[in-house]
């Protein structure tokens, strides 16, 4: 299993969506409606540093529907840390060291991924069929 999929797994698994997701390597698919998928993959500058999400929504049946990246910064903030070089804190990122991927210094607490996962759930909630008679809600 590579980092990216662990990575996804540990997000996933604070989703309300942990059953509806298929992983890949560097990538997951999330089953959010009878037409939409949604595909996850770490965002970055292309080369060694990644520092979001990018949420595709495709309808299978025609084409890419939406895209949004949720950037660590945007929830997870600054974080302040022991590292002298980092005073004022740092924003979280992976990044390659040679050739491994991992987090730069800040490493996610448990909470850090329910509170991406809640901005992920929210995001594919828009893209659901409404329920008969209640509106847009979020299926479980």
């Amino acid at each position: 299993m590579t980092f990216f999929e662990e990575e996804l797994r540990k997000l996933m698994e604070k989703s309300c969506y942990n059953d509806k997701v298929t992983f890949f390597p560097s990538m997951c698919y999330v089953k959010v409606g009878s037409y939409i998928r949604m595909r996850m993959e770490f965002e970055g500058d292309g080369g060694y540093r990644y520092n979001g999400i990018k949420m595709t929504m495709i309808n299978y049946r025609e084409a890419e529907v939406d895209n949004y990246t949720l950037w660590f910064k945007d929830v997870l903030g600054v974080e302040k840390n022991d590292n002298p070089l980092f005073r004022d804190g740092l924003v979280p990122h992976i990044w390659n060291e040679g050739s491994k991927w991992e987090w730069y210094i800040y490493k996610p607490e448990p909470e850090d991924y329910q509170e991406l996962a809640k901005v992920i759930d929210s995001y594919a909630t828009l893209f659901q069929e409404p329920t008969m008679g209640q509106g847009w809600q979020l299926h479980q």
